[in-house]
């Protein structure tokens, strides 16, 4: 059975570790909030808001907005091909006709 000085120096040493545990959570913690702060301050500068809910938003508008640019692409993309092949079969129908 330990003695009282040894379980004393045993509860200073566990002392001494859980406030050394909380200054590195302290850290981290304050770390982390002066990232927020930073990065909040980027998506205002760049996007006029930090806010995560109008951000969301703002990604759904520009993916609708990409998908509704892509899909004129292809769409224009098509008619010229069928635009490429009916010439290249009226090409073909004149040269079979001479």
């Amino acid at each position: 059975m330990p003695t009282q000085q040894e379980r004393l120096t045993e509860i200073q040493q566990r002392s001494q570790k859980i406030i050394q545990n909380s200054i590195q959570i302290n850290t981290k913690i304050e770390s982390a909030i002066e990232t927020k702060k930073r990065l909040e301050a980027v998506l205002e500068e760049k996007y006029g808001t930090s806010d995560p809910v109008k951000i969301e938003e703002m990604i759904k508008e520009w993916e609708a907005e990409n998908e509704k640019q892509l899909k004129e692409a292809e769409d224009q993309l098509n008619s010229l091909e069928k635009e490429n092949e009916e010439k290249t079969n009226l090409i073909k129908q004149i040269q079979q006709g001479q």
